[in-house]
């Protein structure tokens, strides 16, 4: 999903009310978050897409740990926070290329209920797919495969990819990746979003950070 996120540069660890917005579905609403900002953002990466150390990151609410890059900025939701019924819970947003940069990409993690008796992943995919078509313009599907266990995470569970783009007011033409996860009743959304022609230099970085996700007791 697209979320675009405006903040002031801060340093350490506080707490923020700002304006969300969803370029997809125009609408908006206040939120608190947390952001902590890491002592090597406080210049601009000379090299964003190199990601150096990674560190790990564990939500007890939602029963997942994930290592993202120590000089990426971490993103925390308050709870209750929804979009299309799914919880949205932490961003990991890569450093700011230069002082004109508008975009920076990032990797947003999401999840909701999911009992037995609710439809499977690949009828959440395409239910998915048609909400896109309706509400992104020029909304295109690149890829979109079910794979077989730990393809994409080592998560032995269920899990789908897709990669579509669409036409962004910020930077022309977006690209993204979702991975849909099921581990037990709940469903997990990991959503690399990109520039287009940044997509492929942050590529390594977001595929090990998916790697590693990994939900817990």
């Amino acid at each position: 999903m697209a979320y675009f996120v405006t903040f002031i540069l801060i340093e350490k660890t506080k707490k923020h009310k700002i304006q969300y917005r969803n370029s997809k579905y125009s609408s908006s609403l206040s939120f608190s978050f947390t952001i902590t900002r890491n002592s090597q953002q406080q210049t601009l990466a000379q090299t964003s897409a190199s990601t150096g150390s990674f560190v790990t990151y564990e939500n007890s609410n939602y029963k997942f740990k994930i290592q993202y890059p120590s000089n990426w900025e971490k993103v925390e939701f308050s709870p209750g926070i929804k979009e299309s019924g799914r919880n949205i819970i932490v961003n990991f947003i890569s450093p700011q290329e230069t002082f004109s940069d508008l975009f920076r990409e990032y990797l947003i993690i999401e999840a909701q209920d999911h009992p037995s008796n609710a439809r499977s992943l690949d009828q959440y995919v395409s239910q998915q797919i048609d909400t896109y078509k309706k509400s992104l313009p020029r909304f295109a599907v690149i890829e979109s495969n079910a794979s077989t266990p730990t393809t994409y995470t080592n998560v032995d569970h269920p899990s789908h990819k897709i990669v579509y783009s669409y036409s962004d007011s910020i930077v022309g033409k977006a690209e993204v990746m979702e991975i849909d996860i099921i581990e037990g009743n709940r469903l997990y959304s990991l959503s690399y979003h990109a520039d287009a022609t940044k997509y492929s230099s942050y590529l390594p970085a977001i595929e090990k950070m998916i790697k590693s996700f990994e939900p817990i007791k």
